[in-house]
């Protein structure tokens, strides 16, 4: 059993709230990922993509883990998103992360960062035409629906994956491969805090209290077994 564990930087076992309405933390994984089906479906000279989706999970430096959403819900009033759009960047047959968190409203941009051409498709939408995102050109805009849980790949590298939660709440970020997240504006006042690593559905919940001018710091960690993964 691997534990995965959400903690400041300097701090593990911890997520510390910085200053009041502001929520930082890092992720840290404490045993390799598992290797992935994934692997053998990529084809050429892609080894950004042999990175990306090699493995169960993706980790950086010092064992932090990227792409967990995490978000706090629960309290009382709205948070609105403060930008129009998501931009993905698509660059060595790969997506820039595996998981992307969207507020309901706000529009996907893909945009192709090296020499090749993108095909974007968001599973669980109804496209009306393929969209492509060419090298120097404009992005590749999808517009989710509604709130509910996509896949985006690519119609041509069908091994590009990034899971996509819409969701009706502003206040959620991902982990990037440094381990670290940032959710601004949570209203003082009791609220939940939810972590999930999608790639393994690891996922875990607690119940916190934002304080003003206090910094509060929670245990939390996911648990993920390797075994039960293999099945």
């Amino acid at each position: 059993e691997c534990r995965t564990m959400i903690a400041p930087t300097a701090q593990r076992r911890h997520i510390r709230l910085l200053f009041p309405q502001d929520l930082d933390a890092s992720v840290v994984a404490d045993l390799p990922p598992v290797a992935t089906k994934h692997l053998a479906q990529i084809k050429g000279a892609c080894p950004e993509a042999r990175d990306a989706y090699g493995h169960a999970f993706r980790e950086g430096m010092m064992r932090s883990l990227a792409d967990v959403l995490v978000a706090v819900t629960g309290y009382s009033g709205y948070v609105p998103a403060t930008e129009p759009k998501v931009t993905v960047n698509a660059r060595g047959c790969s997506f820039s992360t595996r998981t992307i968190a969207m507020t309901f409203g706000q529009a996907l941009d893909v945009v192709s960062k090296d020499g090749e051409g993108y095909a974007p498709n968001l599973l669980g939408s109804h496209m009306q035409a393929q969209l492509l995102a060419l090298p120097g050109g404009a992005p590749s805009t999808l517009y989710p629906p509604q709130p509910g849980h996509y896949e985006l790949t690519d119609s041509i590298k069908v091994f590009m994956l990034a899971d996509v939660f819409v969701v009706k709440f502003a206040t959620h970020d991902v982990t990037s491969l440094d381990g670290r997240y940032e959710i601004k504006g949570i209203p003082v006042g009791k609220a939940r805090l939810n972590a999930l690593l999608p790639a393994t559905n690891a996922s875990v919940e607690k119940e916190i209290e934002i304080k003003a001018g206090e910094t509060l710091e929670v245990p939390l960690e996911l648990r993920f077994d390797a075994k039960a993964y293999a099945k």
